[in-house]
């Protein structure tokens, strides 16, 4: 397992070195969590992140926000998806 904070992550998912993310995101579960000096309750953009194939993204929920709105309903969408097709 691999557990990286969200200044360095983002340094990695550059259009260069997304590709290597990506490829060690296949063999190593990876975790992000927020960086130290958010300390308002924000959120960084969790999306960027799962696109490079990172496994585990650490949010704060204390104060609603865009895209914890947005993950919520995409996540909805997913779940009902897979409960209507067929194994």
């Amino acid at each position: 397992m691999l557990s990286l904070a969200e200044t360095r992550i983002v340094k990695l998912a550059t259009a260069q070195r997304a590709s290597m993310l990506l490829s060690l995101n296949r063999i190593c579960i990876t975790r992000v969590y927020p960086k130290g000096q958010r300390i308002d309750s924000s959120n960084f953009d969790p999306l960027t992140i799962w696109n490079c194939g990172c496994h585990m993204v650490a949010m704060n929920y204390q104060t609603p926000g865009l895209y914890i709105t947005e993950v919520v309903m995409k996540l909805t969408i997913l779940i009902t998806m897979f409960e209507v097709l067929p194994c």
